[in-house]
């Protein structure tokens, strides 16, 4: 469940304000300059979509540029290992684990976006069944929206459906398409996903990417 947030991380100087913060995939970087700061942003999509493989990116570019992100794990999903190995400074990550409870991680993502001091928070609840998101009231959404408005940070909600809806500034559905293969049959490795990406927020628009594995 969630603890406290070490002061250390809570009055450490925010960096410049930039009002986008790439995300390190090209073909979003050059469509929409990235993710908005003080917004919302959604990421959704199923497994092997691509959604979790952006968000790792962003905590990496974040931490490249000396800020410090937290992860909202709802479901205890997040691998430290696998985000590393993308480029994440772990020293400048808060994992917060819910063990499964929406509950908490609601409040825990409302203790970080209010005490502030953050490039990127994310919220995962990617895996949670829907009969439980189903029950958490708009006024949440509302509420975070107005927490990160005129700040540098970014609360980003990976989830297989929209949550936040009206509330989020910026919408990114992903979508598997095709596998890439390597080898001939019976031997082959499974290299890397093209993914879809219908961006719905800012403005419509629909990508393409090779995305590595998740």
């Amino acid at each position: 469940m969630a603890a406290a947030v070490p002061a250390s991380v809570l009055l450490a100087r925010r960096p410049a304000r930039e009002e986008f913060l790439p995300t390190g995939i090209l073909p979003i970087d050059r469509a929409i300059q990235g993710l908005p700061r003080g917004t919302l942003t959604e990421l959704t999509g199923s497994v092997s979509s691509g959604k979790t493989t952006l968000f790792l990116a962003v905590l990496a570019q974040a931490t490249a540029r000396g800020e410090f992100v937290a992860v909202v794990d709802t479901r205890d999903a997040f691998d430290p290992a696998s985000a590393a190995q993308c480029g994440v400074d772990l020293d400048r990550l808060v994992w917060v684990r819910c063990g499964g409870r929406a509950d908490l991680a609601m409040k825990a993502a409302d203790l970080l976006v209010h005490g502030g001091g953050f490039g990127v928070v994310g919220l995962d609840l990617a895996g949670v069944p829907a009969r439980v998101l189903e029950r958490i009231p708009l006024s949440w959404w509302w509420r975070f929206r107005r927490a990160v408005e005129n700040t540098p940070t970014i609360l980003l909600v990976l989830s297989a459906q929209a949550q936040a809806k009206s509330c989020a500034s910026c919408w990114m559905e992903f979508r598997r398409a095709t596998a890439r293969w390597s080898g001939r049959k019976p031997f082959r490795l499974l290299r890397a996903l093209d993914a879809e990406i219908l961006v719905h927020k800012p403005r419509a628009l629909h990508l393409c990417w090779e995305a590595p594995l998740e």
